[in-house]
């Protein structure tokens, strides 16, 4: 089974995220794999003529079984993947902890400017929050908002 293959192939540092083939009669020195970048910052990699992400075979190796979920990078940054770094997560779980769209002009994830009616509108998600006169209440109602609907603290950073 290719679970077998991995675990007796490679190795994984917990402390660094880095995952190394493991020396052998085939390769000499320990070699970091699973290294590729792609264009999305995901570290990827291939292993007996399968593509991996980096941050799955992690999880497997660490904890010995693969996530039932998505792989959330708490800090956002998708190459690190040291384990105090990842969580298995829902996908609702995992939008929680998105880092703020690039194409977002108010600076806060969830508020904009309606300029017909010259308000700061706030939603979360597709539901309507409210509409506010400055930027600041708006802030204050989105924060509220999102504490009560469980989102990860780095949410929107």
């Amino acid at each position: 089974m290719i679970e077998q293959h991995l675990k007796s192939e490679l190795e994984y540092n917990p402390e660094s995220g880095v995952i190394f083939r493991c020396a052998g009669r085939w390769m000499p020195k320990r070699k970091a794999t699973l290294n590729t970048v792609h264009p999305n910052g995901h570290m990827y990699g291939t292993f007996m003529r399968k593509t991996y992400k980096a941050h799955r075979v992690a999880w497997f190796l660490h904890h010995g079984a693969w996530p039932m979920g998505e792989i959330d990078h708490i800090n956002g940054n998708a190459q690190d993947n040291r384990i105090a770094n990842l969580r298995d997560v829902t996908h609702k779980e995992n939008t929680r902890n998105m880092k703020r769209r690039s194409d977002n002009t108010s600076g806060i994830t969830g508020i904009s400017y309606h300029t017909k009616i010259k308000r700061w509108v706030v939603r979360i998600g597709h539901r309507y929050i409210g509409c506010y006169k400055t930027k600041e209440e708006a802030a204050v109602s989105r924060a509220a908002e999102e504490l009560k609907a469980g989102y990860h603290p780095n949410h929107g950073r």
